[in-house]
């Protein structure tokens, strides 16, 4: 294990829609489901979002709080493709508890992006030839590959913007002991 620090990523680590690590708190374990649990609603099928969204008891996440875990997706008005589903794993020992968290993208998207990858890149092709090998070039011969960067990279980039978020909940719900003397970390990461 080696300790991080979420603040000071490298480019690789914008790369792939996945996180993983693991946090140790001082918390029992039933303090950390109570803290999840009171900020987390049942998950729903559909959910008004945009203008029609009302806030009157609305929590910030919706999903499943077990006593072994919790599977919860932040709740936002504009959308909930983009944010991360918080996957996690609670166990406990005489001295602290271990929440290991694994924070992916929503399944749907996971299905669809290689769907758009293929399609797209499937215009690159005509006839089983590759429309680059032509002599003339124009601008529709690279759009396919313009459009599969821009969904990926759009898709990545809000992963990450709203991974900053969860961080941020779950430093405040478990409360993670600090790994380091100097103060530099508060996450394990594997």
């Amino acid at each position: 294990m080696e300790i991080f620090d979420p603040t000071k990523r490298s480019f690789k680590d914008y790369l792939i829609p996945y996180y993983k690590s693991v946090f140790k708190s001082a918390l029992a374990k039933e303090e950390i489901v109570r803290r999840i649990n009171s900020r987390t609603e049942p998950e729903r099928l559909f959910r008004r979002r945009g203008l029609l969204a009302s806030n009157k008891g609305s929590k910030e996440y919706e999903g499943v709080v077990t006593n072994s875990g919790f599977k919860i997706c932040r709740i936002n008005k504009r959308k909930k493709s983009n944010a991360a589903v918080l996957i996690g794993d609670l166990s406990s020992s005489n001295q602290y508890t271990t929440v290991k968290v694994k924070m992916r993208l929503n399944l749907i998207i996971l299905a669809i992006l290689p769907i758009w990858i293929l399609v797209f890149s499937r215009m690159f092709f005509k006839n089983g030839d590759f429309l680059s090998l032509q002599t003339e070039f124009d601008i529709a011969t690279i759009l396919p590959l313009v459009f599969v960067l821009f969904i990926y990279i759009s898709i990545t980039a809000s992963f990450h913007f709203n991974l900053k978020k969860d961080f941020k909940f779950l430093k405040e719900v478990i409360e993670p002991m600090d790994t380091n003397q100097s103060g530099a970390s508060w996450i394990v990461r594997n």
